[in-house]
């Protein structure tokens, strides 16, 4: 039988540690970001606009920011 390599090492479970960490970060974040807006005198329509360009935006964004570290030659990204 051949020497199978584990799936499920450290450093596989720390990503997928932080991964999630990073989405409950979004998540909480999302999810108060309207009430924030209204508290500083902004109407509905207005904080679920800043509700809307900030999940845009990061939904947007993330396919840059992951090629960045690769492109610019970033080796402690990849091991």
């Amino acid at each position: 039988m051949e020497d199978k390599e584990k799936l499920w090492t450290k450093d596989f479970v720390l990503v997928i540690i932080i991964n999630f960490l990073v989405f409950l970060n979004h998540l909480m974040i999302l999810s108060t970001f309207p009430f924030f807006i209204e508290r500083l005198g902004y109407s509905d329509t207005v904080s679920g606009a800043c509700a809307t360009a900030f999940s845009l935006v990061a939904v947007l964004a993330r396919p840059f920011v992951g090629w960045l570290p690769a492109a610019a030659g970033c080796c402690w990204v990849w091991g």
